[in-house]
């Protein structure tokens, strides 16, 4: 690998983790948040009855900061694998390979979310 994949790789991660610890900051202390708005907090947003189904299951990031940001952790992680799967592929498809991913991934997240109940 190059110089300027392992910088990728580590802003990839740097991404990756902010991602994460802002999704915290939503949850748990949400006055520390970057943003103070209805959307990125949730607030008086969207009930989940209310929305259809496009943006309840393939379009969910759009409902507020908390998904959006999910969205941004599972796609870098899902780019990340689909780098080292396919390291010799051009760029696009690497991103292709990351959507097919991020897509499987939400498969078997509305599988588990729906279907393997307690």
């Amino acid at each position: 690998m190059k110089g300027r994949e392992y910088i990728f790789i580590f802003c990839l991660l740097a991404v990756i983790g902010i991602a994460n610890s802002q999704m915290d900051v939503i949850k748990f202390q949400p006055h520390l948040a970057w943003f103070d708005s209805n959307w990125w907090l949730a607030l008086d947003g969207f009930s989940w009855d209310q929305r259809s189904w496009f943006t309840k299951n393939i379009f969910s990031f759009v409902s507020d900061g908390w998904h959006f940001l999910k969205a941004v952790q599972i796609f870098g992680y899902s780019f990340l694998i689909s780098y080292f799967i396919n390291k010799e592929l051009e760029v696009h498809c690497k991103i292709i390979g990351a959507v097919i991913i991020y897509a499987v991934t939400g498969l078997f997240f509305e599988l588990g979310y729906n279907f393997l109940k307690g």
